[in-house]
C-alpha cells in the first residue's frame, strides 16, 4: 500500500517541472528596475513585461493539455515575500488526482485530497520544493517567466500586446541533452511560444508549444491576473498537519 501511495504521489507531481517548462533552479535574479515606459524592441518589451509581473502579487494559472493528460493549477503568489499557495488537478489514464501546496514563512506544506486523510504534510523545509522541482516561484520568479523570456531566440510583434517567437530551453539544467536525440535537442533550441501583455505592460500569458518536441506533450500555458490584490497565504491549522514521511521526500527528490 505504501509503495502504491508513493507511486500515486510521484505520478501526480512529476508533471510539475514540465508544466513549468522544465526549468531548474537558477541564480537569484537582480532586483527589478522600475519600468516607466516600454522600449520598442519586442524582446526588450517582453523582458520588461516579465519584470513588471514579478514586482507585484498576482493570481497565476497554469495548464497543460496533451494526448494523455490534463493538468490545471491556480496559485496566489507574493514574489516579494517568496510565498505562494497553489491548488492543482491532474487527470491521467482516467484517474483524477487533486493536491495543494503552500509555501509561507520559509515553511512548505503539501496535501492530497485522497491520501493521508487529507492532512497537510509538513516538508523538511521550503528549500525542499526547489530540490524536488516543485517550486513554482524560484527566486521570486513566478512560473519562471523572467528566466524564460531571457531565453528568447527570436520574437515578433503580431498585434498590439501580442507576440510570438521561439525560446531556447537547452539552458535549463534539467534538460539532459546528452540523453536526448539530436533532433529533440535541436527542437528545444527553438521552441515556439506565444506571449501577451496588458495595457500596463505586464506579462499576462505565456504559452509553450511542447508538441513540437513530441506530439504527446501538447502545450503549456502560464497566465496572470488580479495584480496587486492582497494574497491569502497562511499556514494550515496545526491540527491538520503531520510531518511528511521520509520515504516520500526521498522519492520526490528522484523526480527532478
Amino acid at each position: 500500500m505504501r509503495n502504491r501511495t508513493l507511486a500515486t504521489v510521484c505520478t501526480a507531481l512529476a508533471l510539475v517541472p514540465l508544466c513549468l517548462s522544465g526549468c531548474a533552479p537558477a541564480a537569484p535574479a537582480p532586483p527589478a528596475a522600475t519600468v516607466t515606459s516600454l522600449p520598442p524592441d519586442p524582446r526588450a518589451v517582453l523582458v520588461a513585461a516579465a519584470e513588471l509581473t514579478r514586482q507585484t502579487t498576482s493570481t497565476m494559472t497554469m495548464g497543460r493539455t496533451s494526448l494523455s493528460l490534463l493538468f490545471t493549477a491556480t496559485a496566489v503568489v507574493d514574489p516579494a515575500a517568496g510565498d505562494f499557495a497553489v491548488t492543482a488537478e491532474v487527470t491521467a489514464d482516467g484517474k483524477v488526482t487533486r493536491w495543494a501546496m503552500t509555501a509561507v514563512n520559509d515553511s512548505a506544506f503539501l496535501r492530497f485530497d485522497d491520501l493521508w486523510d487529507g492532512r497537510w504534510l509538513r516538508m523538511p523545509s521550503a528549500d525542499v520544493l526547489t530540490t524536488i522541482g516543485l517550486d513554482i516561484m524560484p527566486n521570486g520568479d513566478p512560473g519562471e517567466i523572467g528566466k524564460l523570456v531571457g531565453q528568447i531566440v527570436e520574437v515578433r510583434r503580431e498585434a498590439p500586446g501580442h507576440f510570438s517567437g521561439t525560446l531556447d530551453l537547452t539552458h535549463t539544467s534539467s534538460v539532459a541533452l546528452t540523453e536526448l536525440p539530436e533532433s529533440t535537442a535541436e527542437t528545444l533550441r527553438s521552441l515556439p511560444f506565444k506571449a501577451q501583455i496588458d495595457a500596463e505592460g505586464r506579462l499576462i500569458e505565456l504559452t509553450l508549444r511542447l508538441s513540437d518536441v513530441d506530439m504527446s506533450l501538447g502545450a503549456v500555458t502560464v497566465a496572470f491576473g488580479d495584480f496587486g490584490a492582497t494574497p491569502d497565504i497562511t499556514p494550515p491549522a496545526a491540527a491538520e498537519v503531520m510531518d511528511a514521511p521520509k520515504d516520500l521526500t526521498e522519492h520526490l527528490s528522484q523526480l527532478n
